[in-house]
């Protein structure tokens, strides 16, 4: 009876051993396709094969570490991306509401400003604000994946 008992723990720790082993060489592979989806610029598909790797392999520690620093080099990257089209719109709008309202300006001055030019100041302004808003918070973004890198 006891040796019965002794075969079946030995045989349910290969069984587990074979199957970690699985695990981590299924959770490589999925990081290798996060790692190539990441160097094409296809950062959905890298992020939903390193959610996969978090979901179904929360064994695979050391797969589980490069996918960390992995994660955080693809959100810096994508934020930097975002940033340069944030960064350039911010500036265009910038320069088209300064035309427009100093052109709104003088009309106003001399009496002739319309309704439409003088609404499309305020929206124009709006829309540089909200720009402006996105701008800082890409560049909050980043200054913390930087801080988080530094501290890994």
């Amino acid at each position: 009876m006891k040796q019965n008992i002794l075969l079946f723990f030995i045989l349910v720790l290969l069984f587990t051993a074979c199957v970690s082993n699985d695990a981590d060489k299924n959770a490589e592979v999925l990081y290798r396709k996060a790692e190539q989806n990441f160097h094409e610029a296809d950062f959905d598909k890298a992020r939903a094969n390193l959610d996969d790797i978090k979901r179904r392999y929360p064994n695979a520690i050391e797969t589980r570490k490069k996918a960390i620093v992995l994660r955080q080099n693809l959100e810096l990257k994508n934020a930097q991306m975002k940033l340069a089209v944030v960064d350039s719109a911010l500036h265009a709008t910038n320069l088209i509401y300064k035309y427009i309202r100093s052109k709104a300006e003088v009309d106003k001055d001399k009496g002739v400003a319309t309704r439409e030019e003088l609404s499309e100041v305020i929206t124009t302004r709006i829309k540089r604000d909200s720009l402006q808003v996105k701008f800082d918070l890409l560049c909050g973004q980043i200054r913390y994946i930087h801080k988080k890198q530094k501290e890994n």
